[in-house]
């Protein structure tokens, strides 16, 4: 009976360690200052290079044990860019990604595995116009030594992957436009904590 207290006090204990190690994450901010959210796609034989000016997200972070870190990330669909202001009212249409029905893209992170050193995989469903897909990325998160004016404790998380645009509702398959989206992140998360 004894040993048998001693082994439910232990597992509360661990629980207790666990929970305690999962709150104990600072919670960090992106700083749209020293953020980038860009993209390029295949038009006709060049890449059209573009970017989504308002966004947001939160990083909870532990170095010691990534596993419990957590990411989450929402773009405004009608910020997109593309330097062509009728180009860019198409693709803010149904034909493309629909941002009256569908304002916001969104990632949230449901595993977060170190890889190597300041490496880690992300996977989480990524959901663009109401289709949601598990998607996994390489990510680099370190401090941000990028910028002289940032504060000590921010961490810069930088990322690049391929979609399928046509797997997310966003335009038909068509041979003057490519369906794979190359995304470049590159994420100044401030602690708030």
């Amino acid at each position: 009976m004894n040993n048998c207290l001693r082994s439910m006090a232990r597992m509360s204990l661990c629980a207790l360690t666990l929970t305690s190690l999962v709150w104990a994450q600072p919670t960090y901010q992106v700083a749209p200052s020293g953020s980038h959210v860009g993209f390029s796609i295949r038009n006709f034989i060049s890449q059209t290079p573009g970017e989504f000016k308002a966004y947001d997200g939160t990083l909870q972070f532990s170095a010691a044990h990534p596993e419990t870190s957590k990411v989450t990330f929402e773009v405004d669909v009608a910020s997109i860019d593309t330097d062509i202001d009728k180009r860019d009212e198409h693709l803010r249409s149904d034909d493309y990604f629909g941002a009256k029905a569908h304002p916001k893209m969104t990632f949230e992170s449901v595993a977060f595995k170190s890889v190597g050193p300041h490496r880690y995989l992300v996977t989480g469903p990524l959901t663009i116009k109401g289709h949601s897909k598990d998607i996994s990325i390489f990510v680099d998160l370190e401090r941000n030594t990028q910028l002289w004016n940032v504060p000590s404790d921010s961490l810069l998380f930088t990322t690049e992957f391929d979609i399928d645009r046509t797997e997310f509702g966003v335009g038909e398959p068509m041979a003057v436009l490519g369906s794979e989206v190359h995304i470049r992140l590159r994420l100044d998360f401030r602690n708030k904590s």
